[in-house]
């Protein structure tokens, strides 16, 4: 039991990281981007485990999760255009608007994932939750207002 639970948390963990792999190849933000994203999230959660505000959401498994789940946030690039995507020049104000649905299609991607299975999975939600929402900015001026 312990050699399956070890090798489906190996293979969960491949999967997560071909999959933001797949998403990276098509992003022209310089290499490890997705790595350097993933350490920040796990130095930021470890770092707010103490803080009041914070100390009973960020437990060490929600920190783990957030941590594994991180890399998944740009995925919905894979459904951005080519030509936008990989623009070199400034994007313009219609081509903009399409680079924000990333967060979303990253989102719907899960989502649209999660309805074969029975019962909701943490990681699962919080992967949607990073995709969905991590561009937001707290005057609401980016992506979703």
């Amino acid at each position: 039991i312990a050699r399956n639970l070890e090798e489906t948390q190996i293979i969960q963990d491949i999967s997560i990281q071909a999959l933001a792999y797949l998403a990276e190849l098509r992003d022209p933000e310089p290499g490890n981007h997705i790595l350097r994203t993933q350490s920040y999230v796990h130095t930021l959660a470890r770092k707010l485990q103490s803080h009041p505000r914070f100390a009973s959401t960020l437990s060490d498994n929600f920190v783990l999760l957030l941590t594994k789940a991180a890399p998944l946030h740009d995925i919905g690039k894979v459904g951005i255009p080519g030509e936008i995507l990989l623009k070199q020049n400034k994007l313009t104000t219609e081509e903009w608007e399409i680079m924000k649905t990333h967060a979303q299609l990253g989102a719907d991607a899960i989502e649209w994932a999660e309805q074969n299975i029975n019962r909701p999975i943490d990681f699962l939600l919080i992967a949607q939750e990073i995709a969905h929402w991590h561009h937001e900015k707290w005057d609401g001026s980016y992506p979703m207002g």
